[in-house]
């Protein structure tokens, strides 16, 4: 799914979606996970591209003394993160916005990071080299993908093919809902998914055809620690690491 569906469904549906569900999203053991590594490197001034409402990344970070900017394609979510994150400053728009550029003219970021979002992302080329362009030399960028190459995905998006009469009946059922409660349920995709996953080889392709250095965590890793035994869904998610 994508084109200017996708784009409508993530510029204005989905927003409302994580508007309501981000908290009962939580902390979890790969969020907490994703916070050590962005402290890891001690920054003190920090960029988060799609920073949404500011829970939790943004939220978490500033209440640590840390720096936070970014950018979200919602201005629904930019307004609620002035709320959540009153002390990070957040501008609407996406990585292919000049206006974001031109809001932060002339800085660079210790770590510009992009977590749970670059499956969301028509464009994961321009998203890393955006990343890049606000990072300062020295700095680093942080981002995860959703790894087309796993078998816990391939045998999820056969499932999810096989299942698609559940699917639909499903979304009878949400929609009958939400024309009672607005916005309560969001539709799924009858097959396949939306969100887009790469392949550890075209991230990479695009991280080295830059010239920079790179590692790669997986999910696993994040969750239990580097070298933790891989379970069966342990690659489901990689977390590159770019060193400008």
């Amino acid at each position: 799914m994508v084109g200017a569906d996708f784009d409508h469904w993530r510029r204005a549906v989905y927003p409302r979606y994580w508007s309501k569900r981000a908290h009962e999203y939580g902390i979890d053991p790969y969020v907490t996970g994703l916070f050590a590594l962005i402290r890891s490197v001690q920054p003190a001034d920090t960029f988060e591209l799609a920073i949404g409402n500011g829970y939790p990344f943004a939220a978490g970070l500033t209440e640590g003394g840390i720096a936070v900017t970014g950018c979200d394609i919602s201005e629904l979510l930019v307004q609620e993160c002035a709320q959540l994150a009153p002390r990070a400053t957040a501008y609407a728009g996406g990585y292919d916005d000049p206006a974001v550029l031109a809001a932060v003219a002339g800085r660079r970021f210790d770590v510009v990071y992009c977590f749970r979002s670059t499956w969301y992302f028509p464009d994961i080329e321009q998203a890393i080299r955006f990343m890049r362009q606000l990072a300062k030399p020295g700095g680093r960028v942080m981002f995860d993908i959703i790894n087309s190459d796993a078998r816990s995905n391939q045998d999820m998006l056969r499932a999810k093919r096989r299942s698609f009469p559940v699917t639909m009946a499903k979304n009878v059922i949400k929609t009958i809902v939400n024309a009672v409660r607005p916005g309560a349920y969001m539709l799924d995709q009858v097959f396949g998914i939306r969100e887009i996953m790469h392949s550890p080889a075209e991230i990479e392709g695009i991280i080295r055809a830059q010239g920079l250095r790179f590692d790669r965590l997986t999910r696993g890793e994040i969750e239990r620690g580097r070298g933790a035994a891989p379970t069966g869904d342990s690659d489901q998610k990689l977390i590159y690491l770019v060193q400008l």
